[in-house]
């Protein structure tokens, strides 16, 4: 993240991470047809773990009965305190930047609540939130941590900018 956009501190980046990532899974979730809420922990002052609280009556475990106030299906972004680089790769951006690391032991990631067994296609969800997110974001989706169908999960690792999809493959030439 551009240290112009994250802020001078720590906290002000974790801050501004998190909120760009509610819009996105807000604007995702519009998307694919569900309404959402969002939980903030310390009345909304804690942004190390978000949930984003996903409903859409035409799924059973998305639905919301009486007196609950959430569904089933929820994603938590768990989002941590980023380390500060004075020189950036070109690619995102020259200058100071703020990065969060996904080899910490404590990494800015998704989770996805799946107390009930298959409740949606997470790996759409995520396609359509990196689609919503700045153009210097890229998420790192782990095998078997992503369910695309209630059987299946993701079977190698990805990375996704702006709603693509990036293989680590090389094409051989023919």
């Amino acid at each position: 993240m551009p240290e112009g956009i994250g802020g001078s501190t720590k906290k002000a980046a974790l801050d501004k991470m998190a909120d760009l990532i509610i819009e996105a899974s807000e604007k995702a979730a519009n998307d694919l047809k569900y309404k959402t809420s969002v939980y903030i922990p310390k009345n909304g002052t804690d942004k190390r773990g978000v949930s984003v609280n996903l409903v859409k009556p035409e799924y059973e475990k998305c639905t919301v009965t009486p007196p609950d106030t959430k569904s089933y299906c929820n994603i938590v972004f768990k989002v941590r305190h980023p380390r500060k680089l004075d020189s950036t790769p070109h690619y995102i951006g020259d200058g100071k930047t703020w990065f969060f690391d996904p080899m910490e032991s404590k990494y800015t990631a998704p989770i996805f609540i799946d107390k009930y067994g298959f409740q949606f296609n997470q790996l759409d969800m995520m396609i359509s939130i990196s689609k919503h997110l700045p153009a210097w974001v890229y998420i790192y989706l782990a095998p078997n941590e992503v369910r695309i169908s209630e059987k299946e999960k993701l079977k190698m690792p990805l990375i996704l900018n702006k709603g693509n999809v990036h293989l680590f493959i090389k094409i051989k030439d023919s």
